[in-house]
């Protein structure tokens, strides 16, 4: 009668004795769960296949418009540069202080900074007859704008495009993460604004752009997710109004209300 409702029976002295068949099932199960933590820990930390997703994202802003150009015959002292949003000139508080206004010597690659005109004359600049721009533009904005360079009627806006980009620079690691990706996913810099040459063939004949910008967000394998600002450029030459008082070369810019996604984490698993 006890025996019928002992709830702490004894196991049968079968089931605790170690037999060759046991022992193989054991190492049999050590095996795959050994494999499946590699491959989960290897699918973990390695990168796969290069994705792309396109999501809209509102209100994601470069921040700042980064820029080095050189135009080796245009005086200093003529230069005048705005920014434009849309139609009306934005306020660019602080800007003399965050780009850089240098002459310049092409031949040498000398420069030196500029100093405005004092009571209306020009300084003497047959040593460094070009002008600078080096820095950024801040830029808290979604909306399209123009970064203009203009000069009075008659002067040459021939230029070097050292630099043009969007956003904050970039860490060494976040460049090696992105030479990592194939090339159309890391234009984060458009080969024709970087060490590119626009000469004008006459006084007339003026460069314009255009930029169009592409917010990406970056999530690569091993590293921070991280933004950046791919871009798309196009130029053309443009004929300028010799009746006018001035010229202008213009940059402008687009920003995209889409926000790329670009990983090669590895979402694949096992069970996939």
């Amino acid at each position: 009668m006890k025996g019928a409702i002992d709830m702490y029976r004894k196991i049968s002295p079968d089931l605790v004795v170690a037999t060759n068949r046991g022992g193989a099932f054991s190492i049999g199960a050590i095996v795959l769960m050994s494999y499946l933590a590699f491959v989960e820990t290897w699918a973990f930390v390695g990168s796969g296949d290069v994705r792309e997703k396109i999501d809209v994202e509102l209100g994601l802003s470069p921040a700042r418009i980064n820029i080095d150009i050189e135009f080796p015959k245009l005086n200093c002292d003529d230069a005048t540069v705005e920014l434009w949003r849309g139609k009306s000139r934005a306020a660019t508080h602080g800007l003399e202080r965050t780009l850089r206004v240098r002459r310049f010597d092409d031949a040498t690659k000398r420069s030196q900074p500029y100093r405005k005109i004092v009571d209306g004359v020009k300084a003497d600049t047959s040593d460094m007859p070009g002008c600078k721009l080096q820095g950024f533009i801040a830029y808290e904005h979604t909306s399209p704008g123009t970064v203009a360079i203009s000069a009075p009627a008659g002067s040459d806006l021939s230029h070097h495009v050292v630099d043009f980009t969007f956003g904050m620079p970039l860490s060494r690691s976040q460049r090696a993460g992105l030479r990592s990706l194939p090339e159309r996913y890391a234009k984060t810099e458009a080969p024709t604004l970087q060490r590119a040459r626009y000469l004008s063939p006459s006084a007339d004949k003026v460069f314009h752009h255009f930029v169009h910008v592409v917010p990406t967000k970056y999530q690569l394998s091993n590293r921070r997710g991280f933004t950046a600002f791919q871009l798309l450029h196009q130029n053309h030459l443009s004929h300028q109004e010799t009746e006018g008082e001035t010229v202008v070369t213009r940059f402008g810019f687009d920003i995209s209300p889409m926000t790329a996604l670009v990983s090669n984490r590895s979402a694949k698993r096992w069970y996939d």
